[in-house]
């Protein structure tokens, strides 16, 4: 089947259509537009709608610097805000950057379409879209600004663009009334829906927002029971468009790709059908034996092995040494196996320095329960012999009946402790369970269980068995029988990280890290970070934050938010992470964009994850950089994921979420993630709950090279019928590939193997 692209309009190709037609079709030859300047232009103020979307907000803080650049002279820039009851200001001397409360500004525009006009004392820059809005601003700072001056067009401007599917119709209502309608509880039919509105809305020139809800004239993702295994097919029912594939064949997104295919072919015509249903299967693909998963499963086995019996490293022996023991003493010196220190809090009180060069050793089979502050220049490991160290971030084990009571909830039981924070999973018996946590969030007004989407007041709502609410700092649990009793161990993961990393140049080796609800290692912009031979667990599901009636939870196994430099994750094994196993990441808050390139830098440079295995993580690798301005060079540079065996993107733990879809092996996101010498070479990644892939960019490098990743000789074992995922370096060439893409990656890729699985034979928790 032949890839459909989800075009756009760059802004490039716009001021190229647009410099040449004036009130016309777009395509034209050059016309020149005759001007007239504008006085007292310095006394005008920039106006843009107070609620606006990101482009028009951009268009409008783009024209402000192009004024300042072009005519030496700075205008205010300001929202159309007026107090409630009062009339917007009449005959004020304002440019008008989108569709403002200002009468002037009420034109009717198809979506890609524009106008530039001088009326009643004021500049009306206005667009069918936000992308229209900043062909807009573009084009009037090309053509009316120039230095010491502000022109207007003499006669108003409007580029019309050409829309060849304005006239279809199919099954007799035109497509520029269709409505794609999604549902709301899988996040990748959102995406779809949004980038489908956008297809349509270039093509016929009306947006219709996607929507989850019913309309008159839908477009709707259908499982069909009709379709063969590997075929898709695009129908007309009833009033409705259905792109159909079989409940556990192909992609959805090869039926949109056939959507886009047969829509195209009708043009402008009237059509009652959209034709036969055609095969998705590709011919790069193998079906993946018993024998061929099996002998991943050992070599996987293999190393989780080798990773749990890694030996101590070796210390330098000019270095400063401490040692910590469950049999210490914090009155010993520390300096000795024979005279060491006991508690975390000892520890955590070394002084250090940049230069420092301190190793801090913890016996092997000791257990400590809290958080290492980690210092710089200080380095966490392991001595003796034995079983790695262990640390908890669960403060007790909460396996014992005189602790927990019966509420006047009939099979909910309280347990005794106030927790300070947050707890954000509950593990019982080392991993055989785990708890379902109840998380608060506002839908239409109703406060709702996320979880489960259901309504939910307080702890009497909760109804399954180990599902759990924290309540003024106490745990509510649903349990058959008193939970101390019918457990061996509980334990309760706190909203903290295990190592908070509070400098430069720290290791952490040959750890195990339990039970912690933010991250196993969390840092900041850090350089010389390396995180190696240890084993994570059980870590994240804290509540991060509560915004607009929705909760977000952490965590990560390793995280950096901000720049980092030296940043090393090797031969560790993570199982159950409730977002991410291992990640760098950034995105520039709203102030640091207005700064454009005097903003801050925040570089990501010389990362490398190698030797890893994940299971059971929403996302085994995550990365991006987000919202960084075309202006700010900050970008990610020599970044190698090499060797890495990743299993079971977005089950187990994490299947809790309420943004359930969204797993994958490796996760970029749609972020800008401006990058150089990004590799991504010789890793195993199997099965997903979502996709294996979601890596994006829509930045380019300054000698304008693409920031996408190069894909070497990696195997793909994905769900039959399943998706490979998203890949592409700007918004108009991402595609939701299948696993079966003769296409796949454009040409990023070498030795790629791709294999289905038939999901009955992959074990799942």
């Amino acid at each position: 089947m032949k890839k459909r692209k989800l075009l756009l309009f760059p802004l490039a190709l716009s001021l190229a259509l647009t410099i040449g037609c004036s009130s016309g079709e777009g395509g034209g030859e050059e016309i020149k537009v005759p001007t007239t300047p504008l006085e007292s232009w310095q006394s005008f103020t920039l106006v843009r709608p107070d609620s606006a979307g990101d482009a028009t907000v951009q268009a409008a803080v783009d024209l402000k610097k192009s004024i300042a650049q072009i005519t030496g002279s700075e205008l205010t820039l300001t929202t159309d805000w007026v107090k409630r009851g009062e009339e917007p200001p009449a005959g004020t001397a304002e440019i008008l950057v989108g569709a403002t409360n200002r009468p002037e500004s009420d034109i009717d525009l198809a979506y890609l379409d524009y106008t530039v006009a001088y009326t009643g004392g004021r500049v009306v820059i206005n667009g069918g879209s936000g992308s229209a809005v900043a062909s807009a601003a573009a084009w009037f700072a090309e053509n009316c600004l120039s230095e010491g001056q502000i022109s207007v067009p003499a006669e108003p401007y409007t580029y019309i663009a050409d829309y060849p599917l304005r006239e279809a119709t199919l099954a007799g209502t035109p497509l520029s009334e269709y409505v794609v309608v999604y549902d709301i509880t899988d996040s990748s039919q959102v995406t779809m829906a949004g980038e489908m509105a956008l297809w349509l809305a270039e093509r016929t020139g009306t947006y219709n927002e996607p929507s989850s809800k019913d309309a008159d004239h839908a477009i709707r993702f259908n499982s069909s029971e009709e379709n063969s295994m590997m075929d898709v097919s695009v129908t007309l029912s009833d009033g409705d468009i259905l792109l159909n594939v079989s409940p556990s064949g192909a992609p959805i997104s090869s039926a949109i790709s056939l959507f886009y295919e047969r829509v195209e072919a009708v043009g402008g015509s009237s059509v009652d059908t959209l034709g036969e249903p055609v095969s998705a299967a590709g011919e790069n693909y193998l079906m993946a034996t018993a024998e061929d998963i099996a002998a991943w499963r050992k070599l996987t086995d293999e190393r989780i092995a080798a990773i749990k019996s890694t030996p101590n490293m070796e210390i330098p022996a000019k270095a400063t040494v401490y040692y910590v023991s469950p049999n210490g003493s914090d009155t010993n010196n520390g300096k000795s196996p024979e005279t060491p220190w006991k508690t975390l809090d000892k520890v955590n009180t070394i002084p250090t320095s940049t230069n420092a060069n301190i190793y801090v050793c913890f016996e092997r089979g000791g257990v400590w329960r809290g958080q290492i502050q980690a210092k710089a220049g200080v380095t966490y490991t392991a001595y003796g012999e034995g079983d790695k160290p262990v640390l908890l971030g669960s403060p007790e084990n909460g396996a014992d009946a005189s602790k927990w009571s019966k509420t006047d909830a009939e099979g909910i039981w309280k347990y005794a402790t106030k927790f300070d924070l947050d707890v954000g999973v509950v593990v019982f018996n080392e991993g055989e369970a785990h708890g379902i946590k109840a998380i608060l969030r506002t839908v239409d007004g109703v406060q709702t269980n996320s979880t489960r989407k259901v309504p939910f007041n307080d702890y009497h709502d909760l109804e399954i068995d180990l599902e759990f609410y924290v309540q003024d700092g106490y745990v509510y649990l649903v349990s058959e029988e008193n939970p101390g009793e019918r457990f061996d161990s509980i334990e309760f993961s706190l909203r903290q990280n295990g190592f908070a990393v509070k400098g430069n140049g720290v290791t952490v080796d040959n750890f195990v890290i339990k039970y912690v609800a933010s991250h196993g290692v969390g840092a900041g912009t850090v350089k010389n970070l390396t995180v190696q031979n240890c084993e994570f667990y059980w870590i994240g599901g804290g509540i991060q934050y509560i915004r607009d009636g929705n909760t977000v939870r952490y965590g990560n196994g390793v995280e950096i938010y901000g720049g980092c430099d030296n940043y090393n994750v090797l031969d560790c094994y993570f199982y159950q992470i409730y977002d991410a196993a291992i990640t760098h990441q950034y995105s520039l808050t709203d102030e640091q964009i207005e700064k454009g390139a005097d903003g801050p830098l925040y570089d990501m440079k010389n990362v490398t994850y190698r030797g890893n295995v994940t299971e059971y993580c929403n996302y085994s690798i995550e990365y991006f950089l987000g919202k960084v301005p075309e202006e700010n060079p900050s970008r990610m540079e020599n970044v190698l994921i090499e060797d890495n065996y990743m299993w079971y993107a977005g089950m187990g733990l994490c299947e809790q979420r309420p943004d359930g879809g969204s797993g994958a092996h490796i996760k970029g996101w749609h972020h800008t993630n401006r990058a150089t010498g990004f590799v991504i070479k010789d890793n195993l990644m199997i099965d997903s709950e979502a996709h294996l892939l979601h890596i994006f960019s829509n930045r380019l490098n300054p000698d304008g090279s693409d920031s996408m990743p190069s894909m070497e000789n990696n195997i793909y074992a994905g769900r039959l019928g399943g998706s490979l995922g998203y890949f592409g370096q700007s918004q108009s060439e991402q595609v939701l590939y299948n696993l079966s893409a003769e296409e796949y990656l454009d040409g990023k890729s070498s030795g790629e193997k791709f294999y289905f699985i038939d999901i009955e034979k992959t074990p799942t928790e």
